[in-house]
């Protein structure tokens, strides 16, 4: 006959085989979230080079928008004193130089 030992010692056995199933399935979760947290990191290390870089293209299209600005307002200025004839001293746009020049050699 099988004691009362015996199976005190089986449900012994079976229940640290089910406690050790539950430990190596918390870890495999724990590892699961732990590879998704460094996915995770890794993406927002990415996002944010990618906003840093976004941010610094930002100022170096405005400052170029600026500077192209500024041309245009002085090669206005410079076509609207050629056209009321109070043509300035300061140097001209060689384009516009060989437009007049052209003009000229036409008259």
């Amino acid at each position: 006959m099988i004691g009362l030992r015996t199976y005190l010692a089986l449900g012994v056995a079976a229940a640290a085989l089910a406690a050790g199933g539950y430990v190596w399935q918390r870890n495999a979760v724990i590892k699961a979230q732990a590879a998704q947290i460094a996915g995770y990191e890794r993406s927002i290390a990415i996002l944010t080079r990618q906003a840093e870089q976004t941010a610094l293209a930002r100022r170096v299209e405005a400052a170029r928008a600026e500077r192209y600005a500024e041309r245009a307002a002085t090669l206005n200025a410079q076509i609207e004193a050629i056209l009321t004839g109070d043509i300035p001293d300061a140097d001209l746009d060689p384009r516009i130089a060989d437009y007049i020049n052209g003009l000229r050699q036409t008259d």
